[in-house]
């Protein structure tokens, strides 16, 4: 007698068939996949297998990932790789076909393992790069640049996109680059001792010099004065002139010698600063000047100066020098204009002094100061020839400049900084070494 089967025995046979068949379907899917014959991959985790397909599987991504320089690979949003390419796997020395399936950070250096997570973290709210090392299968390292980038997969709509750029050839560049500027930072630290060391045997052989011709000259003068005096009655109207010639000529050579042992000295000495009212400084300089200056006819302007950090005492010296010259080329002049004021550049106060002078050629701009170098005739402008070569010393030693801007029968502008911008620089890096 056949059995009856009650409707719910019914329905629950006929759900275990179903389930059967999408076991089967799984199985044969899953086997599919492992096997290569599906664009997926199966990953095992807590919650059992999960399978994961690129949204967009195409083969012109296969074909464009196979063919870039770069090493490329998919991962979700745990950082498992779920595809790379073949440029990824020589990267590391491993088969493709081991790395799929593997997380991100069992290919990277075993010290830059503990910050894997974040960096996904990061990379799946924005694009990043961060340089990084592979970890190669024969133990070596490989720096890298990692680029990651969220894309959408199946399975959980989230993943990343990474491209690894190998930089071998860069940090190699780098590194020549570094061997190669302290190899030059070197050079020039010695060229520079040898240059001092040089500069230091020219001044003391300058003041030797100037200081030993001053004794003969001193002779010279005083035998020549003596002669004046005992013999000016017989000599001749030639025999007067050429013993003036050789008073004016030793009168000549002993400034010269002085501002020689001058400029030596100054070479020699070293800078004080302290704040300097300059404005204050420049009257006191031309109130010096003034005894000299009765039949002149001069319209000074002295604008508002700021304060400077400088050594006062040579500070004084280029002031006194700066207006002596203008005074000196403005002696033409029927009235004669001169202008002491500054400007502001890159942060740093340019001072200036102007005239309405004789000016020169800015053709010859590059010789004004050299020693002895002169633009006009000595004939026309009295002058050693020192003197602007003193104040480009000084200055110099302040870590400041001088340059000019003139127009023959015009005029000249001459430009300076005391250097308080280098000077601040310094000080701020000696306290930051404290």
């Amino acid at each position: 007698m056949p059995s009856t089967k009650s409707p719910r025995q019914q329905r629950l046979r006929t759900e275990l068939k179903r389930l059967q068949t999408r076991l089967a379907e799984t199985e044969a899917t899953i086997k599919a996949i492992r096997s290569g014959d599906v664009d997926a991959i199966v990953v095992e985790g807590p919650k059992g297998s999960r399978i994961f397909t690129l949204q967009s599987p195409e083969e012109p991504y296969r074909i464009l990932a196979e063919r870039m320089n770069e090493g490329a690979a998919t991962l979700t949003a745990e950082g498992t790789i779920l595809f790379c390419n073949q440029r990824l796997a020589d990267m590391v020395g491993v088969p493709s076909e081991r790395l799929v399936g593997s997380a991100l950070h069992t290919i990277l250096h075993t010290e830059e393992r503990a910050d894997v997570a974040e960096l996904v973290r990061l990379a799946l709210n924005g694009d990043i790069r961060a340089e990084r090392h592979l970890l190669r299968n024969d133990g070596t390292t490989l720096p890298v640049q990692l680029s990651l980038s969220r894309i959408p997969i199946e399975e959980s709509g989230r993943g990343l996109c990474l491209v690894a750029t190998d930089l071998t050839e860069q940090k190699r560049a780098q590194d020549e680059v570094r061997r190669l500027n302290a190899g030059l930072e070197q050079q020039v630290a010695r060229r520079t001792a040898e240059l001092e060391a040089a500069n230091q045997e020219l001044e003391a052989f300058t003041y030797a010099v100037a200081h030993d011709l001053r004794a003969p000259l001193r002779h010279i003068h005083g035998f020549s004065d003596l002669l004046q005096r005992d013999s000016e009655s017989v000599l001749s109207a030639s025999g007067r002139h050429a013993l003036d010639s050789i008073r004016t000529g030793t009168l000549r050579m002993e400034n010269l010698l002085e501002a020689l042992l001058n400029l030596s000295r100054f070479g020699r000495q070293s800078v004080e600063r302290r704040e300097v009212d300059l404005e204050k400084l420049v009257r006191e300089v031309i109130e010096e000047l003034a005894p000299d200056l009765k039949e002149r006819k001069i319209d000074w302007k002295i604008s508002r100066l700021p304060r400077a950090n400088c050594d006062l005492a040579l500070m004084k010296i280029v002031i006194a020098n700066l207006l002596s010259n203008a005074v000196k080329f403005t002696r033409l002049r029927s009235r004669a204009a001169i202008e002491i004021g500054h400007m502001i550049r890159d942060g740093e106060p340019v001072f200036f002094v102007r005239d309405n002078g004789a000016g020169f050629d800015m053709r010859y701009a590059g010789k004004l100061f050299g020693v002895f170098q002169r633009l006009h005739r000595a004939e026309e402008f009295e002058g050693t020839g020192v003197g602007l070569a003193t104040v480009h010393r000084i200055l110099q030693k302040h870590g400041g400049k001088i340059w000019a801007q003139a127009e023959l029968g015009k005029g000249a502008t001459f430009y300076f900084t005391c250097g308080e911008a280098e000077a601040g620089k310094r000080r701020k890096a000696v306290g930051a070494t404290k």
